[in-house]
């Protein structure tokens, strides 16, 4: 995956691409990152929410897996204790942790991306000002 992602990051960030470009390619490239950011905003924003759910319900979960190993004589520390290294309540640990670096990921994809866009627009800036100077 993060082969992948450094991937699209270098195609969003090689340089040479923009320089030669006039500005209504410039303009379409721009247009073109502005949606890849739309894009990725909007599925980090998704797999950060996933992750917040997931967030919440760890209380409930570990709650249930207490109660289930609460029996006759034994103390609620220990029931605690016993929760917290329940199957069922690692595999959600694990879920939640996987679901937080996939939102992570997408934050950084999200960012990198968006610095491209800035870069981008920062070039259309430096190529107009060199025309107006040409006149």
């Amino acid at each position: 995956f993060l082969k992948i992602l450094l991937g699209d990051q270098m195609n969003a960030l090689k340089m040479e691409e923009f320089v030669n470009l006039d500005s209504s390619e410039l303009l379409k490239k721009c247009d073109q990152i502005r949606h890849k950011c739309i894009e990725l905003g909007v599925k980090w924003a998704e797999a950060h929410k996933h992750y917040k759910d997931l967030k919440e319900l760890m209380p409930s979960k570990l709650a249930a897996c207490q109660i289930s190993m609460m029996l006759p004589g034994v103390k609620d520390s220990t029931a605690k204790i016993s929760a917290l290294s329940c199957d069922e309540y690692q595999n959600e640990l694990r879920k939640m942790n996987a679901a937080e670096f996939e939102a992570e990921l997408l934050h950084v994809e999200y960012r990198a991306w968006m610095r491209s866009l800035e870069v981008l627009t920062s070039i259309g800036y430096v190529k107009n000002q060199e025309m107006k100077l040409a006149r």
